[in-house]
């Protein structure tokens, strides 16, 4: 790669900066499967899991 287009490559780069907030949380198997099963009858007992 040429050293210009390296240098378009980089200030690409600083233009789409962004800070990216996130949260974790364990749950344990226990409280997923309450979860789960709070609702079945109802057909409310969706699982989401996000794209990343």
């Amino acid at each position: 790669m040429t050293k210009e287009r390296l240098d378009k490559i980089e200030e690409q780069i600083v233009l789409e900066q962004r800070t990216v907030d996130y949260d974790t949380k364990d749950y344990t198997i226990e409280f997923i499967n309450q979860k789960y099963l709070k609702d079945i009858d109802k057909e409310k007992n969706e699982i989401f899991v996000p794209e990343y």
